[in-house]
């Protein structure tokens, strides 16, 4: 006797979203294997002049090997869920269902802590950034090589803020030269806090000085019209992250409903299979 239609049904859906998953999960496989083979010409094709003494190939293999772990357990996922649907296995399900239902644990305890410990996170993070200005930041936008200092200058072009916080972030800079800086002999916060014209795409397009609206009396005395001073890039980024809160949690829901049926839909078939 075969198993009846809502089993059958059941056993297609696992299929082909499994079959999704299973190709997937080869892609990243795929892609994060070939970036650490061909590391070297990936970083040939993808330098950006001036940013030579970026760590680029470190960079790489740190994000190949973040692909290849993600694509292992989504093949494998997928696989399990592939094949068990395929050849109706009860063992190859049991596994597939395990694997989700473990997933789905991570993900519920992952959320709590992160609810729970987001303060302690924040100062945390808030300190690092404060760290990277103090011991990294030069305040030179065409200076490129210390990722530190691109990522800020970037922040603070892109975002049109100003430091962690504020411009007294870099009150104690060590690597930030402020005098005859761009013309001023005592500079009060880096060029990247002045307000620009319009925003270029920072680092193709390196500001000049008359890309900036007024640099000479932003970088002597800030103020509201002239600069960025008072706007941190923390809380500026922050705000637009969370602004996208409504999109994020649709999207974690919708990824844990797809979970659901997922297992839902291998226990029905795992019991169809056992009943037939």
């Amino acid at each position: 006797m075969g198993i009846g239609c809502a089993a059958n049904t059941a056993r297609l859906i696992l299929f082909i979203f499994n079959s999704i998953f299973f190709l997937l999960g080869g892609a990243c496989l795929g892609v994060g294997i070939f970036v650490l083979v061909d590391k070297k010409e990936l970083v040939a094709l993808t330098k950006i002049d001036g940013i030579d003494k970026v760590d680029a190939p470190s960079l790489l293999e740190q994000g190949a090997y973040v692909l290849i772990a993600a694509g292992a357990v989504v093949f494998l996922v997928g696989f399990l869920g592939c094949c068990g649907a395929c050849i109706k296995s009860t063992k190859l399900l049991y596994l597939y269902a395990a694997f989700i239902v473990i997933v789905f644990i991570i993900e519920i305890v992952g959320g709590i802590l992160g609810y729970k410990y987001k303060d302690d996170v924040e100062i945390k993070l808030e300190s690092f950034l404060n760290e990277t200005i103090l011991q990294k930041y030069t305040g030179i936008l065409n200076e490129t090589g210390e990722s530190f200092n691109l990522a800020w200058n970037f922040a603070m072009i892109t975002y049109e803020c100003c430091g962690a916080n504020g411009y007294k972030d870099f009150e104690k800079a060590t690597k930030w030269t402020r005098t005859n800086y761009y013309g001023v002999p005592t500079a009060q916060l880096p060029i990247a806090c002045c307000k620009l014209n319009s925003i270029p795409t920072y680092p193709d397009t390196i500001p000049t000085l008359d890309s900036f609206k007024d640099p000479t009396n932003c970088l002597d005395g800030p103020d509201a019209t002239n600069s960025n001073y008072m706007k941190g890039c923390y809380s500026t980024i922050k705000d637009k992250i969370l602004s996208q809160g409504t999109l994020v949690l649709g999207i974690g829901i919708g990824i844990g409903v797809v979970q659901l049926f997922g297992i839902i839909f291998a226990c029905c078939l795992i019991r169809a299979i056992k009943d037939d």
